[in-house]
């Protein structure tokens, strides 16, 4: 009988191992591989984005270092996470699978989504590429999209169809289905963290604190697959690994124990940079508001002092000291009891 780890059937027995040594000491350094359609994506997708800095740069507009910085640590951790050890393991054991798709799904396309793709895109798109991007943003199943509730019951759902249907066992056995998994979980990491970090445009614009609200509650549901997973009386594609014959290393139970284990800690893990980049967006949206308020207050100021220039014969108001806006909007003056100037003149 021929030997071979991915597409054996449910029953299929192996005449002998024919994977990768025990996963210890040395193997975590040694035991690499290549994907070529990880390394082609990181490739041109790292290309495509120095191009369009190229680009932004040469018309002599500003690109935050640090945006490039973020987008390109997510290309490399893609990259480490496919071609480590983590990837010559994760059709051998369950644990290193586990931490790959957490990552793939909640720590890349978060730097992923901090590198601003979609602005970078606009930025060097003609005027009638922005106006169709802005109004696919502004269409109806965006705004759906891109609701709240949306956007989290897509997140927090996915997990759970990967370990506890046959989803899983499906990537294990077939090469097309592994790396079909492997781009829908970077796919919807990055559609959850543009949606929430709102660094590029969205369709769908909510205060942050909402954000972090609700980042608290996701913990929980996170931490309930890991517990499922680690004392749950599930075991995760049995036929799969009981086929595969690995004549080392830890039982079953112990492997999905420490990947549930995996799941849970490298999802809070995770989650912690992410309410950092919210709190950095939610102080930097909220200096701008201060800043446009201080110069809308500038320029009232500047108005006030040239009506009581025209005006001498009013009431002048002690130095450094504005009338309440509300007395002199026409809209509201008479509900304070003030003139304004229109009433004045009447």
């Amino acid at each position: 009988m021929t030997t071979g780890l991915p597409g054996a059937g449910p029953h299929t027995l192996f005449s002998a191992y024919s994977g990768p040594p025990n996963l210890q000491n040395s193997a975590y350094l040694t035991q690499w591989t290549l994907n070529p359609w990880v390394l082609a994506v990181v490739v041109v997708s790292g290309a495509l984005y120095l191009a369009g800095v190229k680009r932004v740069k040469a018309r002599g507009s500003r690109w935050e270092r640090s945006r490039t910085v973020l987008f390109f640590g997510g290309l490399g951790l893609f990259a480490f996470v496919c071609m480590s050890f983590l990837g010559s393991y994760e059709r051998i054991l369950f644990w290193p699978r586990a931490v790959q798709n957490t990552l793939l799904m909640m720590v890349v396309p978060m730097l992923l989504a901090l590198g601003s793709p979609l602005s970078l895109m606009m930025e060097n798109c003609s005027e009638g590429g922005r106006l169709r991007i802005e109004r696919v943003l502004r269409s109806r199943p965006a705004y759906l999209l891109g609701f709240p509730a949306t956007v989290s019951a897509v997140f927090l759902s996915t997990p759970f169809l990967v370990y506890l249907t046959p989803w899983f066992e499906a990537a294990m056995r077939s090469d097309f289905q592994n790396e079909l998994l492997r781009f829908t979980l970077v796919g919807v990491g990055y559609y959850y963290y543009w949606m929430r970090l709102r660094v590029d445009p969205v369709p769908h614009e909510y205060p942050h604190m909402v954000s972090v609200w609700i980042t608290f509650a996701e913990a929980v549901t996170d931490g309930a697959l890991g517990i499922i997973l680690m004392w749950g009386s599930y075991t995760v594609a049995l036929d799969y690994y009981t086929a595969l014959a690995r004549p080392w290393g830890m039982s079953f139970h112990q492997d999905q124990l420490i990947g549930g284990g995996a799941i849970w800690v490298v999802g809070d893990l995770a989650g912690l940079p992410f309410i950092g980049a919210l709190w950095r967006r939610m102080f930097r949206e909220d200096k701008h508001e201060a800043a446009a308020v201080d110069t809308l207050l500038d320029a009232l100021e500047i108005v006030e002092h040239a009506d009581a220039a025209q005006n001498p014969g009013e009431e002048a108001l002690p130095e450094g000291h504005l009338r309440p806006w509300w007395e002199t909007d026409p809209r509201f003056a008479h509900r304070f009891g003030a003139s304004s100037p229109e009433n004045g003149a009447s």
